[in-house]
């Protein structure tokens, strides 16, 4: 708990305009960038698209998508996995979690009410940062079918999305609220 309070004290403290435009420079950048560059790495015409952009997939259905990889297709989709995909999280979570406290202070939401709603991008990251891992287990055991592995890879997908699409609203709903607080004064 002590770990959580920190992060959300300094969320709180440095939540300012310079943080917020860096953080979403420094993600635009990653996304429009550093995305597409690093995942040609493992993806070709043939080849389907990442697991970990899909909403949902049933274990056979990840077989057959690790299997269309080749190897070369897995290996690097694996090292993208535990490298560019654990530094993007790490980027979105500051980013997420800095604009909730950003909007939560305009909007003059409680101090108690903001922490909680900057832990939900961490929540998302470790779900995320768990996806990764399941997904580089099925990548790395091909030609092995794990069956529960395969299933917890698209629960913690699911949850991921689920989490982000949370957040997103709770992001547009703020800013909703700034607004019409800015408008009343």
């Amino acid at each position: 708990m002590k770990v959580a309070k920190s992060y959300s004290d300094f969320i709180l403290k440095h939540a300012g305009l310079k943080w917020l435009l860096a953080l979403n420079a420094l993600y635009v950048f990653w996304i429009a960038a550093m995305m597409p560059f690093l995942a040609a790495s493992f993806s070709s015409a043939d080849a389907p698209g990442p697991l970990d952009l899909s909403f949902a997939y049933s274990a056979s259905e990840a077989f057959d998508r690790v299997a269309q990889f080749g190897a070369a297709g897995r290996h690097n989709y694996m090292v993208f996995l535990l490298t560019a995909d654990v530094i993007y999280p790490v980027i979105y979570t500051a980013t997420l979690s800095f604009t909730i406290a950003f909007l939560a202070k305009k909007a003059a939401i409680a101090e108690h009410l903001t922490r909680l709603l900057t832990a939900l991008p961490v929540i998302v990251f470790m779900l995320d940062i768990c996806e990764n891992i399941s997904i580089s287990s099925l990548l790395w055991s091909f030609p092995a079918k794990i069956v529960p592995l395969a299933w917890a890879a698209s629960i913690f997908t699911s949850l991921k999305w689920t989490g982000v699409a949370t957040a997103m609203f709770i992001t547009l709903t703020l800013l909703a609220l700034a607004i019409f607080k800015a408008m009343r004064k």
